[in-house]
């Protein structure tokens, strides 16, 4: 494993955590009313190039307060990067109105905000949500970092995988997203399954976005042969109840 550029100078709002070229389902998190759009006009260096654009008005950032009433508070910081990439300067006083309306947002930037949002609403610390992010816009894994026999030979890698694990099993509740079963209620091993196997994606094999919760059944006639995403389908399912934001 590799850095492209140190970890403490990413901002998540200029440096992709994921990839645009990289195909992995990032958005079964997302609210249902948000309806991006494809903007073809022309790029800086002159072609057509269409990308994925959200318009940000004043009803998609509403929609990041909390129960509460306010902007939790680390929601807030994050709308301060943004602005600042949006406006190159500073965000003062009344930054988040001249946000509102301020035209788009790319649609991965906006996604930024709805993982993060997800994932500590549901129990993860987001101090290393927020690292994990970083880390996806500044390391390159080869599959020699991830194969079985290299797999638990990198500290680095392993203490990766051992919070995301940890996490997994925090935020998804401990059910197997394909069939429902629990080592609490059914007795079932449960496995952390790569949703596109690592052997054909090693650069998402860190990546808490590619990982789903399967039982050792379910996991092992998967294997590296499928890559479907079972997590909204068991959402959709069983939903979880969702724990309230802290400002």
């Amino acid at each position: 494993m590799r850095y492209i550029k140190d970890i403490n100078e990413v901002n998540l709002f200029e440096d992709p955590p994921i990839r645009p070229h990289t195909v992995c389902n990032t958005g079964w998190w997302r609210r249902n009313y948000l309806e991006p759009f494809i903007d073809t006009s022309r790029t800086s260096t002159g072609d057509y190039r269409p990308r994925m654009r959200i318009m940000l008005d004043e009803e998609l950032i509403q929609s990041l307060r909390s129960t509460a009433g306010g902007y939790p508070s680390y929601i807030q910081h994050l709308l301060k990067y943004l602005y600042q990439s949006k406006f190159a300067e500073p965000a003062g006083k009344g930054f988040i109105r001249r946000l509102m309306g301020s035209g788009y947002v790319e649609y991965w930037q906006w996604n930024i905000f709805e993982e993060i949002e997800w994932r500590v609403s549901n129990g993860a610390p987001l101090y290393e949500v927020i690292a994990e992010l970083k880390a996806r816009a500044c390391q390159i894994l080869e599959y020699e970092d991830v194969n079985t026999s290299g797999w638990r030979k990198n500290p680095e890698v392993e203490i990766a995988w051992r919070k995301l694990r940890a996490e997994a099993i925090e935020v998804y509740g401990g059910e197997c997203a394909a069939c429902g079963r629990s080592k609490q209620f059914e007795g079932v091993t449960m496995h952390l399954d790569h949703i596109i196997p690592k052997s054909r994606k090693p650069e998402l094999a860190l990546n808490f976005a590619n990982l789903q919760l399967l039982c050792e059944d379910c996991n092992m006639g998967k294997s590296n042969k499928y890559s479907t995403d079972w997590r909204a389908s068991a959402r959709n399912i069983k939903p979880r109840k969702i724990r309230g934001l802290k400002g």
